[in-house]
């Protein structure tokens, strides 16, 4: 069976919610503790995941030699050796050796490999591209993810923050979409429009799941928001039990890397926490079928 797409998505359609931490963290956390082959595609322009994972030096070598989402969708590689748009839809079997990032193994199989994004990207975003250049675009990063599922154990996907040609694609080829949530008093109505999003832009016949994540990211939490948002019939059973709990650890990581790999006083805590929350995340997507039965913590 090709490997999920967890789209990682901001449902105010801004930046502010910790998507990139939890897209990374997760990452990493599902590859090291469960022995899982992950790779993480950054998806978003301001390639945030990118920098905190391979640093300064490894991530402007790695878009100088073309490792990148932007060497894959640009219209006029039309004809490169990654593969050649012929009919409009993705072709199965694709190498993408050439523009992924070699990150971290671990001892028990798993490992996290990385898709850069970079500037380029903001092309896109801001044009308004012609049918068949947005096709064409579109074919091929099906490829890429359709090359990926067939490689990878799990492709995760940080997405643009903004409702963009981005978003339309992520949610086009994804398997479940894992929604950071704050506990601010527009968080209900925004999960609203989420699902309503989410539905209008899935690809028909496809079903697309999605879960709600607390994340603490700025220590003003409101117990009272997270309660309403807990209580909406058709959010509460997508919300996972504990929320990732507000750590400078976390809100260095473009800094500092992942907190995984960071010292420190209170890391150890931080990582209890990480480690709970994902385990909640795992279980959550395996009763729903986005996982399978194989994901079991090591």
């Amino acid at each position: 069976m090709p490997a999920p797409v967890l789209m990682f998505m901001n449902m105010n359609m801004k930046g502010g919610v910790g998507k990139t931490t939890l897209a990374l963290t997760f990452s990493y956390e599902m590859a090291q503790a469960y022995g899982q082959r992950i790779l993480l595609i950054d998806y978003d322009p301001q390639a945030n995941a990118s920098y905190a994972a391979l640093g300064p030096d490894k991530y402007f070598d790695a878009v100088e030699e073309g490792r990148s989402v932007a060497t894959v969708l640009r219209p006029e590689l039309q004809d490169d050796d990654l593969f050649e748009v012929i009919t409009g839809q993705p072709q199965s079997a694709v190498s993408i050796d050439g523009v992924v990032s070699k990150f971290r193994e671990f001892g028990n199989g798993g490992r996290l490999d990385i898709v850069a994004s970079s500037i380029e990207l903001v092309q896109i975003a801001l044009n308004k591209m012609p049918d068949e250049t947005e096709n064409v675009i579109q074919s091929r990063w099906e490829g890429l993810i359709a090359a990926a599922r067939s490689e990878y154990d799990c492709v995760v996907v940080d997405c643009h923050p903004s409702g963009s040609f981005f978003t339309k694609t992520s949610l086009l080829v994804a398997t479940a979409v894992i929604v950071p949530v704050t506990s601010d008093g527009f968080a209900a109505a925004g999960l609203g429009l989420m699902r309503d999003f989410i539905e209008r832009w899935r690809r028909p016949g496809r079903r697309t799941d999605y879960v709600v994540v607390f994340n603490d990211i700025n220590n003003r939490w409101d117990d009272d928001g997270e309660s309403r948002i807990r209580a909406l019939p058709r959010v509460g059973p997508r919300c996972l039990p504990s929320k990732i709990e507000h750590s400078m650890h976390l809100a260095r990581l473009v800094e500092k890397g992942p907190v995984q790999e960071q010292s420190g006083r209170w890391v150890p805590g931080v990582l209890v926490n990480v480690t709970r929350v994902t385990g909640q995340l795992v279980n959550m997507l395996k009763r729903r079928r986005v996982l399978g039965k194989g994901w079991v913590a090591l």
